[in-house]
């Protein structure tokens, strides 16, 4: 998979990349919007991991009925324009 930037249209982009977690690196693609506020840029999205994939949860934790094993990650990043 290449790295990079996909536009969807209007203020929809899908993310390509490597997320890794405790060593561990899987393909994503992020969907993501952008908004622009003024000098500021507002990403929001969500990517859903599975917590087996990156070995998150030992021991007791490691079973998926007490942790579920999808974990939706939410993010909001702002960025400011020189």
């Amino acid at each position: 998979m290449s790295t990079g930037v996909k536009v969807l249209g209007g203020n929809r982009y899908e993310v390509a990349g490597q997320l890794s977690i405790k060593g561990k690196t899987q393909e994503v693609v992020v969907p993501a919007t952008f908004t622009a506020q003024g000098n500021t840029g507002v990403f929001d999205g969500s990517l859903l991991i599975r917590r087996a994939d990156f070995s998150i949860g030992e021991g007791s934790w490691a079973k998926f009925d007490v942790v579920a094993n999808d974990v939706l990650v939410k993010f909001r990043i702002t960025a400011t324009g020189k």
